[in-house]
């Protein structure tokens, strides 16, 4: 069993230390210019530097607010029409936050479990932003969102993932009742659902392990309902070391010391009346009648032998409620769970949690990407870059064209479209009309110009039959 105290102070074999390093992409540059000598007090302006020694300082930078103003220009034509220029997406407003608000609200709060009175401090004190908890609301309503289609690829990632996946729940206080948050993990993905429920009314609303592939392995910590679903069900073993650790300081009894040991040591490297059911039998019980689903980590190395990858997903949940307290909406609940799920599964994957919540560039994690086909020209600089090993991709794959075959691209008809109604005949006097005329026949492509093109990107090539 494991013992407390025995492990020295400082970093633990096996950590990956960080040490701050010089950088080459420098912001200010501060000289500092040798002016007199410190011993004869001579000028030494006008004299050469032989050497300059360089130390760089770390810090965060200290900018206001910033403010953007879209100015949207209105024409009267000759012909009496007026004419108004288009805002950006997303600019609906006269006056409204910004998508890096948005981004910022949402995750301190479902990430870094920041109350919204706290964020409001925040800001104002940050940023002089007098933030209200309305914006705060709608911000997490609009990256759940953004961040639901994912999460709904996520789930059904989970559904057909060769990996073990990790079960877990646990109880929070949503409008002044008992809910459960469950969590499905693997090594790369995380899905996080609320429920009023804890057992498979909950399981099955979320639809991953009732259709997960008969003979899949999952791994929880000893609930029933799991046993219910068609995958192989295997138990924590952290949970078997902490029972009997107990069962042994409790009864003293030495098969709990020697099964603890083992298991430590092989996974971190006429009828008679009935006796009585201590928790030490219980426990005793359930190792014997469960023992493939404990030791099954010996014989399939892909089975883990704890299940804290779950766990570590919903330990936060309840740093949260001890921090803000419960939830006053199912449905704030529901956007929590998905908003966090979704950063989980990005941060797992090497994304920084703040930057994967930015509004409205939300990206689909590994593993749930549709596969695709990249279809170029076989030029040279283009193959260097694409790389041997990017073919085998696990989202994409490269096709290159045969040479001299520039129609089998449908890129290239429709290029050859573009210029003949941009090019032809046409003379810009500046840059920005022709800018401008590129851009609007690329957005008509799926109006004023899909009848032509229909019929012009197609798969239909006409083949030739060999001369000989």
């Amino acid at each position: 069993m494991p013992n407390a105290g025995l492990n020295r102070g400082g970093a633990q074999p096996g950590h990956v230390g960080i040490t701050l390093k010089p950088v080459a992409d420098l912001d200010p540059i501060i000289r500092h210019p040798v002016e007199r000598c410190e011993k004869c007090e001579r000028d030494l302006r006008e004299v050469a530097a032989k050497e300059c020694q360089r130390r760089q300082v770390f810090d965060l930078p200290h900018r206001p607010r910033e403010v953007t103003e879209h100015q949207a220009a209105a024409k009267v034509c000759g012909c009496g029409h007026r004419n108004v220029a288009a805002f950006p997406r997303g600019v609906k407003a006269p006056v409204q936050y910004g998508p890096d608000i948005i981004a910022r609200s949402a995750h301190l709060h479902c990430y870094q479990r920041v109350p919204f009175q706290r964020i409001r401090d925040g800001f104002r004190d940050e940023w002089n932003l007098a933030l209200s908890s309305g914006p705060v609301m709608r911000a997490l309503r609009e990256v759940a969102d953004q961040v639901a289609p994912i999460m709904e690829r996520v789930r059904v990632a989970l559904q057909n993932d060769p990996h073990t996946v990790c079960c877990d729940e646990t109880g929070m206080r949503v409008t002044g009742k008992l809910w459960w948050f469950h969590v499905v993990s693997t090594p790369r993905l995380t899905w996080l659902f609320a429920h009023a429920h804890r057992g498979h009314e909950a399981m099955d609303a979320a639809g991953i392990l009732p259709h997960r592939p008969a003979g899949s392995n999952s791994m929880h910590d000893g609930l029933k309902t799991y046993q219910q679903y068609p995958e192989n069900a295997f138990l924590c073993n952290a949970h078997h070391e902490r029972e009997l650790e107990d069962a042994a300081e409790r009864t003293h009894q030495a098969w709990a010391t020697q099964i603890g040991a083992a298991l430590c040591n092989e996974g971190r490297g006429g009828r008679r009346r009935r006796p009585a059911q201590t928790k030490t039998r219980n426990l005793l019980e359930r190792l014997d009648r469960e023992r493939n689903a404990v030791l099954r980590f010996l014989d399939d190395l892909t089975v883990p032998f704890t299940n804290n990858l779950s766990e570590r997903d919903l330990r936060m949940l309840k740093t949260r409620q001890h921090i803000s307290g419960s939830f006053r909406t199912a449905l704030g609940a529901q956007r929590f769970a998905t908003i966090r799920g979704y950063l989980q599964t990005d941060r797992k994957q090497g994304a920084t949690a703040r930057s994967s919540a930015t509004g409205g560039r939300a990206r689909s994690p590994v593993g749930t990407r549709h596969r695709i086909t990249l279809v170029i020209d076989a030029c040279g600089c283009r193959q260097m870059r694409v790389g041997a090993g990017k073919g085998g991709s696990t989202w994409y794959s490269v096709a290159f064209l045969p040479p001299y075959s520039p129609n089998l691209n449908l890129i290239e008809r429709l290029w050859k479209f573009v210029k003949a109604e941009c090019l032809n005949s046409i003379y810009y006097e500046q840059f920005s009309g022709f800018s401008e005329a590129i851009t609007k026949c690329l957005n008509e492509t799926s109006t004023v110009h899909k009848s032509r093109l229909d019929t012009l990107l197609t798969l239909k090539f006409q083949r030739f039959k060999s001369a000989a």
